[in-house]
């Protein structure tokens, strides 16, 4: 997680459906599905509204909130939007 943001109710997340029960969530793979924290449980540990592919509502507790290269393998994240701010600095 970066450690600079700690979650919050109502901050924006991607969830990324890695696990078997949420890959219907997405149409594209390559692309995580719009989520908010409804609910802080700790620093990495969130509970998601999530916004499948389709536009339907979706919940998911338990949720690690956390970088893509440190998720396990089969296991849904969430992890923080890249800043389009900084993507506009990369050379």
């Amino acid at each position: 997680m970066d450690t600079s943001l700690a979650p919050s109710i109502g901050a924006a997340v991607h969830f990324w459906p890695m696990a078997e029960a949420d890959l219907a969530l997405a149409v594209d793979p390559a692309q995580p599905c719009a989520a908010v924290i409804a609910y802080v449980e700790d620093e990495v540990t969130v509970t998601l509204a999530v916004l499948a592919h389709d536009g339907t509502q979706h919940v998911r507790a338990a949720v690690l909130l956390q970088p893509g290269e440190q998720a396990s393998p089969g296991e849904s994240y969430a992890s923080w939007p890249a800043d389009p701010t900084e993507a506009a600095r990369r050379p």
